[in-house]
């Protein structure tokens, strides 16, 4: 059994346990505990796009990440058909005033537009179709089908997010 994490040791050196078991997706071993910190929803959540020419998308994100109110998801995605260049996708969330300082970063970075929350979930699915990784994921889904039939015959627990 392994416990990777806890408390913080200054001058350790050695594997990062939570990566290697996390990004072998389930070829190691099994995760058959996970602890979470859970945060309560912001108070406020945006999403913007800011247009970029074909280089400058990547300076911007970089940018964005070092400044002092950094958004909790940002990336970098095409432009539209027709259009050179790309875009950055930028989600920025929590309370009124943090909100108002990332906002007006965002806006400085570029020629920004706000934008819907599903462009998240679109950009989601496309990366999931399109993934060089996904005769992998498939294995994967695979294998976690077997274990859950193991594990749960009666098909009665939760089947999260592999289900």
């Amino acid at each position: 059994m392994l416990r990777p994490g806890g408390k913080v040791v200054k001058n350790v050196a050695g594997f990062d346990l939570v990566r290697l078991m996390t990004g072998s997706w389930g070829t190691l071993a099994a995760i058959t505990r996970v602890s979470l910190r859970l945060r309560a929803l912001p108070a406020a959540d945006e999403t913007w796009i800011i247009e970029a020419p074909v280089d400058g998308a990547a300076a911007a994100e970089a940018a964005l990440r070092q400044c002092a109110t950094p958004p909790i998801a940002c990336e970098v995605i095409p432009r539209e058909a027709g259009g050179d260049g790309s875009a950055l996708l930028v989600r920025i969330a929590g309370n009124a005033a943090y909100i108002a300082a990332a906002r007006a970063v965002v806006q400085s970075a570029g020629s920004a537009r706000a934008a819907s929350h599903e462009q998240w979930t679109a950009l989601r699915l496309a990366v999931r179709t399109r993934s060089p990784r996904r005769p992998m994921l498939d294995a994967v889904r695979a294998l976690n089908e077997r274990v859950r039939r193991a594990f749960d015959p009666a098909g009665i627990l939760n089947p999260g997010i592999m289900g």
